[in-house]
């Protein structure tokens, strides 16, 4: 009898034993789940911010707004880029002019258009990438373009955003503001709803009617916040853009009319190139 008990409890002693050591292992199981979803976590956000980084990088200009192919002037471009640490900037670079020093100061106004958003972007936690495009246009301007994105840490989506500026390749110099180009009233806006201006960003913003664009373009109070309005020039066309509009929707929409089209809305500066 004494030997049976002795070898219970032998058996019970082990069986503790063991139970204890099985019950170790699920005491630290949910540390172990809870250190494996934060590392899940950390794996999904840095291959988001991955992703978002390469849509900058890969970031294209809408359409095919490239330079222009036919060209019979001696006036040439061509598009250079500068990439830093966290910004990738074209710009355009013109050949051709006969009087060196303006074309030297032209290009010199032309860097600075495309690249001073570029200043901004240092010593911030953003990446930014600056596409080139331009027309060159009657012999006496080159309008220049430039798409944003930038893409700041922390937020939903990257910023897209557009700029423009014309400059006279006979000065050198910037010259003038959407006014000094178009008339401006009731009228021009009148002939965006008719559908003499056309959606020029690209197939998919066709759902942006010339309503949609002539209730922001022609609304004052749509740029006290942060939002633009503004033209710029092809061989053929007048383009009006307006900026700040809502992300979903493109956050800047495009249109533009054949110079033809719209005689009555041209000023001198315009005109006297046709």
């Amino acid at each position: 009898m004494k030997k049976f008990t002795k070898k219970r409890l032998w058996i019970l002693f082990a069986c503790v034993v063991l139970l204890a050591a099985c019950a170790q292992p699920a005491q630290e199981a949910p540390e172990v789940q809870q250190t494996q979803a934060v590392q899940d976590s950390q794996e999904a956000q840095e291959a988001q911010e991955a992703q978002e980084v390469q849509e900058v990088q890969d970031y294209e200009a809408p359409d095919d707004y490239g330079q222009d192919e036919e060209n019979d002037s001696p006036i040439v471009t061509r598009i250079e880029a500068r990439v830093e640490e966290n910004a990738q900037i074209q710009y355009i670079v013109i050949q051709g002019l006969d009087d060196l020093d303006i074309q030297q100061m032209l290009n010199e106004e032309i860097y600075t258009f495309f690249s001073w958003i570029m200043m901004d972007a240092e010593n911030q936690d953003r990446e930014l990438t600056v596409t080139a495009s331009g027309h060159l246009v009657g012999g006496r301007y080159f309008s220049a373009v430039a798409f944003d994105l930038i893409y700041e840490e922390g937020a939903a989506y990257p910023t897209h955003n557009m700029r423009t500026a014309v400059f006279n390749l006979e000065t050198g110099e910037p010259d003038g503001v959407i006014f000094d180009f178009i008339e401006m009233g009731d009228e021009l806006i009148e002939a965006i709803r008719s559908g003499v201006f056309f959606q020029a960003r690209g197939d998919e913003f066709d759902v942006i009617t010339g309503d949609m664009f002539a209730d922001v373009f022609g609304d004052p109070d749509f740029y006290e916040n942060y939002s633009d309005r503004g033209f710029y020039l092809t061989q053929d066309t007048l383009g009006l853009y307006v900026t700040g509009v809502p992300h979903m929707l493109g956050s800047f929409w495009m249109f533009e009319a054949e110079y033809s089209d719209i005689l009555p809305f041209l000023t001198e500066k315009l005109t006297s190139l046709f």
